[in-house]
This record gives structure tokens, C-alpha cells and sequence, in this order.
């Protein structure tokens, strides 16, 4: 909702102008600003939308749980005998006590275990101003659920945008400033043994056996120590006691300032910033069976905690040199030259802890061993010097030169010196005839 325009520069075009970051293309956005007008515009936007799984995994309905065509109540796996209707014993015996339920397929257990999500996205925008001063505020929020059941996959963002521009004889200029603050809860993926992840349990879920039964996972059937099998774990337990959380502040904008030395030539300078620091904590809970429960033979989680802090900085100048002149009533030149600064520094601090002394509680100091510290930075800085010419014909024809020259380095974290070791150069030339 704040973007007016984009554009794709591809391939020379874009390394010409942008240099080697540009070098597979470029996607230009631009932004909205406020319009001259006798009013203020106010516009609001809200918009909803809501989820559910595309595709799931194509699963055999014939055969139930167990393995090499034997009822074996302790498996995770639909290699048993045919499935026939007739109600069955299964899961584990707790009190002296057993469930029972029809050996029949459940062909719906992995579509009913997934909730509809939700993404809901609102946001107000006022502009306005006159011709020499413009500006533009905007407020953005989303809130969102996946179809993961609960809110182990959720993301919250507020963004607040200012921009304005003035317009002097000589000199204008315009600013921009965005701030977003985002938190996002993230479900853990991929496979472990130590750290089960939720589509490796649910994948294993005999066809027999209905996944939203076992909701209550403190259940005496459901638990760590009486669930139905040992091999794997009850899906609800991993997503209400594992977690991830990613919270993002960040502030990103540029100045920029013109001067129109005459008609045909003037000079621009902008500065760029993008600033973000996150912080991301990982945590699994510990899961030792009681011993003499059924499955006390199950290999443990011992419990982990993982935190990490980023940042990411990156300052950006530029200075461009502009011009425009009308050679005759039919030829114009227009030619500009510049000069680009670029630097960007990252740095990811991360410390991780095996082995929680106190279930549930999820800090760096809850462990007896001693944590496993990370530390990586980078720092890198881009020169560029660019320049470029058109010659057009009325509009029917024009031709382009470009170059550009850019030295780059990445240095160690503490260097404050600019050195290029390394460049690469462009070179454009283009011409097109008009219709």
C-alpha cells in the first residue's frame, strides 16, 4: 500500500547505473509522497486474508499400525494388516486402563490437524501539502496466523512512514523516514532426534488415528510417558512447549538535496541509512520419560536454549551531477556524472546451552554446562564513479553511452580505512529508433 511504482532495470542497464550489486538486474521501488492539492488525502485500507494448506502428502488408506503385517500397538508406522472397521484396543495401558476405537482409516487426520489462517493488513495514509512544500505520513499494521494450530506461527508489524519535500528557487529537498517493529513466532522445521520438529510427527501418525484427539497433551494417554508409541511425539506437545520468537526494530530513510546552479545543470547529494537490530531466541523443552512408564526407553531431549543478537547497518552516499541541453530545435544531450559510497556492516552474536537443569525455564543460565559462543562481523565498503550520456534525435532515436567503475573490499570488523582491492568496470552503449 506504499508503493506507487515499479520498475526492473535488467542486467548492463542495471550494473551500469547501480554497479556490481545491480549485476544479475535491479528492482526499483518508488515509494508514494504527498501531492499538491487544495485538501489533505486520507486514504484507509484493510484487507483480509485467510489460508489453508494447498497440498498435502498422498497417503495409502488400506493399511493401519503396525509392522510386517502385525498389530503392534507401540509403532508409528501403518504397516499392519488391513484395516477392517472392527474396534480395537490401542495405545498404552495407564491405571489399568486401555482406549479403544474402530481400526478403520482416517484418511483426514493431517488436513484436520491444520486451522484456517488468517493474515489481516491495515493501513492509513494522509498526505498533502502545496507546490513548495509536500508531505506524507503512513501507518501500517499486520497481524497474522498460519494454519499451524495456536500461535506458534505468528507475526505481528507496525510500520510508521514520514515523508515531505521542499522546494525552493535554487535548492529542494525531500526526506524519508520508515520505522518497523516486527515479532514473529516461528514453528521449528527440518528433523532431529534431540529437537523433534512438527511435520516429523505428524508424518508418522498411523492412518488409523486422528491427530486432534491428542490436543490435551497432559492427557495420562497423551503425555511424554504414556503416548501411543515411543518413537515419536505427541505433535502438540513440540508446538506449545518449542519455540521460536524473532523481534526486529528497524529504521531506514535518506535526505537528499538539489541545487539548480541554472536552467541545465544541477548537483544532487543523497544519504541513505537502513539500520536493524534482532534478537532470536530458540528454546526445546526437556522430555525425559518417568522411568517404568512405557516409554521410558525413548531417547530424551535434554532441553536447549539458543539466543542471538543482529545488526546490520548499512550507509549509502551519493553525488550526481546532472545536466540537460537543448542542442537545436531537434538534437538534445542530456549527460550525467557521479559518484557512489557504499558500507555495510553486520555482526551476529549467538550463544547456545545444552541440557536445561530446570524444565521450562528458558534462559542462557539454566544449565550446569558452559554455553557455546559465536561471534561473526563483516564490514564491507564500494566506491563507484559513473557517468553517462544520451543524445536524442526528436524523440525518434537516441543513443546512450554508460560506464561505470566500482572498488570493493570486505575488511576486518575494527579497519576505518577505504581500500579497493578488487573493481569491476561497465561499459553501455545503446540506441533505439522511434515510431
Amino acid at each position: 500500500d506504499d508503493i506507487e511504482s515499479i520498475s526492473i532495470l535488467k542486467s548492463a542497464a542495471a550494473t551500469a547505473l547501480y554497479g556490481s550489486r545491480a549485476a544479475n538486474g535491479a528492482i526499483v521501488i518508488t515509494t508514494k509522497r504527498g501531492q499538491a492539492g487544495d485538501r489533505p488525502r486520507v486514504d484507509l485500507i484493510t484487507s483480509a486474508t485467510f489460508s489453508r494448506p494447498l497440498k498435502l502428502p498422498e497417503l495409502q488408506n488400506v493399511y493401519g499400525q503396525g509392522w510386517s503385517s502385525d498389530h503392534i500397538l507401540d509403532e508409528n508406522g501403518s504397516w499392519g494388516p488391513k484395516l477392517d472397521g472392527k474396534d480395537r484396543l490401542w495405545g498404552n495401558v495407564v491405571d489399568n486402563s486401555q482406549q479403544i476405537k474402530p481400526f478403520s482409516a482416517q484418511p483426514d487426520n493431517l488436513k484436520d490437524f491444520y486451522e484456517t489462517g488468517y493474515n489481516i493488513n491495515n493501513s492509513l495514509s494522509i498526505s498533502g501539502g502545496k507546490e513548495a512544500a509536500t508531505y506524507y505520513f503512513n501507518y501500517g499494521n499486520v497481524f497474522a496466523d498460519g494454519f499451524i494450530p495456536g500461535d506458534a506461527d505468528q507475526l505481528k508489524r507496525h510500520n510508521i512512514t514520514l515523508r515531505g519535500t521542499l522546494k525552493g528557487r535554487k535548492l529542494s529537498s525531500d526526506v524519508s523516514v520508515n520505522f518497523v517493529r516486527k515479532e514473529v513466532n516461528a514453528v521449528a522445521s527440518g528433523q532431529g532426534r534431540n529437537s523433534p520438529t512438527l511435520f516429523q510427527e505428524i508424518i508418522q501418525v498411523p492412518r488409523d488415528m486422528s491427530i486432534v484427539d491428542w490436543k490435551d497433551y497432559n492427557n495420562k494417554f497423551n503425555n511424554i510417558d504414556n503416548f501411543h508409541t515411543r518413537y515419536a511425539q505427541n505433535p502438540y506437545f513440540g508446538i506449545n512447549e518449542n519455540g521460536n520468537e524473532f523481534n526486529e526494530n528497524r529504521i531506514y530513510g535518506k535526505i537528499g538535496f538539489t541545487y539548480q546552479f541554472t536552467d541545465w545543470i544541477n548537483l544532487t547529494y543523497r544519504l541513505g541509512a537502513d539500520v536493524a537490530n534482532a534478537t532470536v531466541k530458540e528454546w526445546t523443552a526437556v522430555t525425559t520419560p518417568t522411568p517404568g512408564s512405557p516409554n521410558e526407553t525413548q531417547t530424551p531431549s535434554v532441553g536447549t536454549v539458543n539466543e542471538a543478537s543482529l545488526t546490520a547497518t548499512e550507509f549509502d552516499h551519493s553525488l550526481l551531477l546532472n545536466s540537460f541541453v537543448n542542442l537545436s530545435e531537434s538534437f538534445t544531450l542530456s549527460a550525467l556524472g557521479g559518484l557512489n559510497v557504499n558500507e555495510r556492516y553486520t555482526r551476529n552474536l549467538t550463544t547456545q546451552v545444552v541440557g536445561l537443569d530446570i524444565p521450562g525455564f528458558y534462559h542462557i543460565s539454566n544449565s550446569s554446562g558452559a554455553p557455546i559462543i559465536g561471534n561473526q562481523s563483516t564490514l564491507r565498503r564500494l566506491i563507484g564513479v559513473y557517468a553517462q550520456a544520451e543524445l536524442a534525435y526528436k524523440d525518434f532515436w537516441f543513443v546512450t553511452a554508460t560506464v561505470r567503475n566500482d572498488w570493493s573490499s570486505t575488511l576486518p570488523e575494527d579497519s576505518r580505512s577505504f581500500i579497493y582491492p578488487a573493481f569491476n568496470t561497465s561499459f553501455v552503449f545503446t540506441e533505439a529508433l522511434g515510431i
